[in-house]
């Protein structure tokens, strides 16, 4: 079909092509057309051949319509639909009683698909806590370059939150302080990275804009920490975590951090080493876990994000509000895996 279409289209360019010439020898009154027709016979037959080549490479090697897919993908957007879908919905094959987890809201959703297993008050507002530190990732890696070197604040070794207690004015790679960040949730090693090249405002603002443009129809953050805040409102939805999730686990930085056990800080002159071991114990307890992010609070309750994946199937689960977050999470992926078919 990609010959046929093609041929067809460099037939119309030659016809053009003859066109134009002839309108040249009516304003001209000189012979065009007769010098560049048998070139444009041997043109079109070249490229007819050579596609109809590819076309024929293709059945043997299984590449040519993918070389030939790509250039009208390009030129000229044409769509291609393929004979078999990669699409590996999730089919529900038993009736199993609903688990009853303490969270107060949940999301169960197929990542390959988008498709949601199970939910309970998706769309409601709670806050996220420490789950704000995705987004504060995300906004880094916009923002700095890996090797970069922040100086920390003083403010930010004030931190209330879970620490890495960064000494003030210590150098540390943006890298190390994305992965203390989203490693052992280090509240310090999140304000250094919001005040180290924009003002702490700018950067709050950059997370609220990138949280609109990926679809986070219901989040505001208002710190890049995950702190409570009841004036000025931090709080988002299962659902919206969901979308933040799959950006954060699109970039292999945050996604090779969420999945790491643990980490040695250290500053770059040597003058601070710290251990940083994660904060998400379902690494550790469950096979084919991939991360990403835990949070608590005081008005947030338990809070957790997490990832799942076996080849078939790439499951996120997150819990808000929860009294036990990690038990939560195993009652609800077991429900799944026991409910759901992916091998359709």
């Amino acid at each position: 079909m990609l010959v046929i279409l093609f041929q067809h289209i460099m037939v119309t360019i030659v016809r053009l092509f003859a066109l134009v010439l002839r309108t040249i020898e009516i304003i001209t009154n000189k012979k065009l057309i007769s010098k560049f027709k048998d070139i444009g016979h041997i043109l079109l037959t070249i490229i007819s051949f050579s596609f109809i080549f590819l076309w024929g490479y293709q059945y043997t090697h299984g590449i040519g319509e993918n070389i030939i897919q790509g250039y009208f993908d390009r030129i000229i957007n044409y769509s291609y639909i393929p004979l078999h879908s990669n699409d590996n919905k999730p089919i529900l094959v038993h009736s199993i009683s609903n688990p009853i987890p303490t969270a107060k809201s949940y999301l169960v959703i197929d990542k390959n698909t988008d498709a949601i297993l199970l939910e309970k008050d998706a769309d409601r507002k709670y806050p996220p806590a420490s789950i704000s530190k995705l987004m504060t990732g995300l906004i880094s890696l916009d923002i700095y370059d890996y090797d970069e070197v922040i100086q920390i604040p003083e403010i930010c070794t004030t931190i209330d939150s879970t620490k890495a207690y960064l000494p003030k004015t210590a150098p540390f790679s943006v890298k190390d302080l994305i992965f203390s960040m989203l490693i052992g949730s280090a509240g310090d090693s999140a304000c250094a990275l919001s005040m180290g090249k924009v003002s702490y405002d700018t950067f709050v603002n950059l997370m609220n804009r990138k949280a609109s443009l990926i679809g986070m129809k219901n989040t505001h953050f208002s710190n890049p920490i995950g702190l409570d805040d009841n004036e000025r409102g931090n709080y988002s939805t299962a659902s919206d975590l969901y979308l933040l999730t799959k950006e954060a686990m699109s970039k292999s930085l945050i996604k090779e951090a969420v999945g790491t056990q643990y980490f040695l800080l250290s500053s770059q002159d040597n003058s601070f080493i710290n251990n940083i071991y994660t904060t998400n114990r379902l690494l550790n307890e469950i096979p084919n876990t991939l991360g990403v992010k835990t949070g608590t609070t005081e008005s947030a309750g338990e809070v957790l994000v997490y990832n799942y994946a076996d080849g078939n199937k790439d499951l996120i689960i997150i819990v808000m509000g929860s009294t036990n977050r990690f038990e939560d999470t195993k009652s609800l992926l077991k429900w799944t895996l026991d409910s759901y078919n992916w091998n359709n």
